[in-house]
């Protein structure tokens, strides 16, 4: 399995780094991110930053690494805000959630990106792993060839919504939230924590 340095851009770029990223360094970059506009509609929205910022950070790192991998993610659950469960309430109407899935297939196709990152994740997301592996199969059957990723807590207890056995059939590979395993929760994991779960 080859190394991955995955890379997660805000797309307000609140901290101006989008000219002074190691692109380079990077394997794969994803832009945080688009979400449903309502439990109703799934016409794509951007609560961080605009399709023109999609656009620039792809410009920016092809221009420094060709060979980037550049996916946009799709966040939802009742973490993301304006959502209060949007996300989830319409993945279970098959008619909407197919719509979504057009809806993404066309935003990848149209700004070339080379897949979806899916950080569907919170509370309101606890009972469904069903809808969650429907949703991930219906992706990959709409994008064969793209780069599809998920978020997941590397501490799935209490969060029984996935698995990495679950989404393996689906997924090219798994981002793990290490930021879950220690109280209060800081910004990202300590390394004693990191090598501690992973070694």
């Amino acid at each position: 399995m080859a190394l991955k340095i995955i890379g997660f851009v805000s797309g307000a770029d609140a901290f101006g780094v989008i000219n002074t990223l190691e692109y380079a360094r990077m394997t794969h970059l994803v832009y945080v991110a688009v979400a449903v506009t309502s439990d109703t509609d799934p016409t794509l929205r951007y609560y961080f930053g605009s399709v023109a910022q999609l656009a620039a950070f792809r410009t920016a790192a092809l221009a420094a690494n060709p060979s980037i991998k550049y996916m946009v993610s799709l966040g939802g659950g009742n973490w993301v805000s304006g959502d209060a469960g949007a996300l989830t309430t319409l993945l279970a109407d098959a008619g909407k959630r197919a719509t979504l899935i057009t809806n993404l297939v066309s935003l990848v196709s149209t700004y070339s990106l080379d897949g979806v990152d899916i950080d569907w994740e919170g509370d309101d997301v606890d009972s469904q792993s069903a809808l969650y592996t429907t949703f991930l199969s219906e992706l990959r059957t709409a994008l064969p060839t793209k780069l599809i990723s998920v978020d997941m807590p590397f501490n799935c207890v209490g969060h029984p919504w996935v698995t990495v056995a679950s989404v393996n059939a689906y997924v090219d590979f798994v981002n793990m939230m290490m930021y879950d395993i220690e109280e209060p929760r800081p910004p990202m994991a300590s390394l004693a924590a990191t090598t501690t779960y992973f070694w």
